[in-house]
């Protein structure tokens, strides 16, 4: 996989991040960080020159060094 590729499925689970604000924001929220750690641990395997914080915070914010902003 390119870096294209895991900036891409960074940028999805991104679009997917619930609300915590909003009822039930927290659980989705917690389904959704197992999600990204699910993959994230897929990801790491196949790649030994992966980097989970760098993956995470792609998946947080929507944007890491080198990754163009997403458009929610």
């Amino acid at each position: 996989m390119s870096k294209k590729d895991y900036q891409a499925i960074a940028a999805a689970l991104y679009l997917e991040k619930p609300d915590r604000q909003k009822p039930c924001g927290v659980d989705r929220h917690n389904q959704w960080t197992r999600g990204v750690n699910a993959v994230m641990n897929a990801l790491a395997e196949g790649n030994k020159r992966f980097d989970p914080e760098r993956f995470i915070q792609a998946c947080e914010t929507g944007r890491c060094k080198g990754m163009r902003p997403v458009a929610a």
